[in-house]
């Protein structure tokens, strides 16, 4: 495991990089709030002599679209690689793992989980993988859409449209033991009531788990095919570590899965995680990877709790 010594003087020429780019982003800033005061107002004109049948001034979005992306030219460009540089230093800090901007968890290794929401289409980012206490570990920024089909009344007519629902949005986490397998498929989900409680039962063929935490199951279902195994999975100290984890990322709730030799969980949260701090910020400032570090730590500290997991104990 990389130190965070071993990794400064990347960051450092990062953080020179990031003044660089500030400077210029200033400086952008500033010409293109003067040449706002010039060219607005003759786009304007442009737009009330040419556009005399439309209202839509179409030459003055344009002029403000061109200038605002021209300020924001050098923030991006740190932004890019604040990604390409920072993460992947952020990577070694965790141990013994890459990172990849645009890679994925494999669709088909989480699907037999159970647990996650009819979708048609799946994107990721900020991807990374690695070994973590001799289990595989993945996880990944993921928005999950389905597509829906509406029918709206338009000019004197019905239009059918299409659209992409988010159905979910945050990081997946995908844990492989390479040792042990679970005898039965357990799930927890974040309660719905009890009609969705039935429904979900019948679309997942798993039963109601019957747990000691009568305040955990106020906030979760949990669904199995062994009861014995669930009730040692989900128990206190994962209780508590969940809750934390809950708590952390000011979430709702959280979906897990354990089957096969597989644990899946699914944290919801419409903040990106990985993107880069304010460009006026230090890139060695602790804000910035250490508080990264903090919160991919804490998603680890689950697998802590898998370790110890024996599906021999619980027969016995």
């Amino acid at each position: 495991m990389a130190q965070e010594k071993d990794i400064t003087p990347a960051l450092e020429k990062l953080d020179a990089f990031r003044r660089e780019k500030y400077a210029a982003y200033q400086t952008h800033k500033k010409t293109a709030a003067l040449l706002a005061l010039v060219l607005v107002p003759a786009a304007l004109l442009v737009d009330s002599n040419m556009l005399r049948d439309t209202a839509f001034p179409i030459v003055t979005i344009f002029v403000l679209l061109l200038l605002t992306i021209w300020a924001l030219a050098p923030k991006l460009g740190y932004a890019a690689a604040y990604k390409k540089q920072a993460l992947p230093a952020l990577a070694a800090l965790l141990g013994d793992f890459t990172y990849q901007e645009n890679g994925s968890i494999p669709a088909e290794e989480m699907r037999p989980s159970k647990i996650l929401p009819h979708y048609d289409r799946i994107t990721s980012e900020d991807y990374f993988k690695g070994r973590y206490k001799n289990t595989d570990v993945c996880f990944a920024e993921i928005k999950l859409e389905e597509e829906r089909r509406t029918t709206k009344y338009e000019r004197g007519k019905y239009v059918e449209k299409t659209e992409f629902v988010i159905v979910f949005q945050g990081i997946a986490v995908l844990v492989t033991l390479p040792e042990n397998k679970f005898y039965g498929h357990t799930i927890a989900v974040q309660n719905r009531g009890s009609i969705a409680e039935y429904l979900h039962e019948k679309a997942t063929g798993l039963k109601r788990a019957d747990l000691v935490s009568p305040a955990f199951e106020k906030d979760y279902d949990v669904y199995t095919s062994d009861q014995v195994e669930a009730r040692y999975l989900i128990d206190p100290l994962m209780i508590e570590r969940i809750q934390a984890l809950k708590g952390f990322y000011d979430t709702e709730g959280i979906s897990l899965a354990y089957y096969d030799n597989r644990f899946l969980a699914l944290i919801p949260s419409k903040k990106n995680l990985f993107e880069p701090p304010k460009i006026d910020i230090r890139t060695l400032h602790p804000e910035t990877l250490l508080a990264l570090k903090e919160e991919i730590e804490n998603v680890l500290h689950i697998i802590d709790q898998l370790k110890l997991y024996d599906p021999r104990k619980h027969r016995d």
